[in-house]
């Protein structure tokens, strides 16, 4: 279950390259989808339903099998010392360890950056623009209207904010 959810970051998060990829894939497509519009209805399929998918693996992998200090045959595996160390081996574990005050600053970068840039995808306007966008030299214009202005592409953001924070965890 641990590895079926952390691989379904990578089609859940906001600065995941492979959503923009798919969003940028599915905006370009000939075929269009009825009321997709981009990256967040994206992530409105993609959060909820990765969710759901780990919690019904954590659901049925809870009960799955017998509790370790129940099964009998676990228990007299245990016995042999090299299959003891092999399973509990020599890790320490960080229960109860006081973490460095730079990890927590870290994070507090790395979540930050997150934040940024799905408030950036979420909305357009404060992402950098210029120029109207042309199509087969028409200008475009919204519903409203309005023109339609180029902006600066999501998979730009992500690049510009990770390695922002990244240099910033490194300071």
């Amino acid at each position: 279950a641990a590895s079926i959810s952390s691989q379904m970051g990578i089609i859940a998060s906001p600065v995941s390259v492979a959503v923009v990829s798919l969003t940028a894939l599915l905006l370009n497509a000939n075929h269009k989808l009825a009321g997709f519009d981009g990256y967040i209805n994206l992530l409105q399929i993609t959060i909820p339903s990765t969710l759901f998918g780990v919690l019904c693996i954590g659901i049925f992998s809870w009960f799955r099998g017998k509790d370790l200090d129940k099964d009998e045959v676990f228990q007299e595996k245990l016995k042999d010392p090299e299959f003891k160390k092999y399973v509990y081996g020599d890790s320490k574990t960080l229960l109860g360890v006081k973490l460095p005050k730079s990890n927590w600053v870290a994070m507090w970068i790395f979540l930050g950056a997150i934040a940024l840039v799905a408030l950036l995808g979420v909305f357009d306007f404060l992402r950098p623009n210029w120029g109207q966008v042309v199509k087969n030299g028409i200008p475009q214009v919204d519903a409203l209207g309005n023109p339609k202005m180029d902006v600066l592409s999501m998979v730009s953001v992500i690049q510009m904010f990770m390695l922002l924070a990244g240099s910033l965890i490194i300071i």
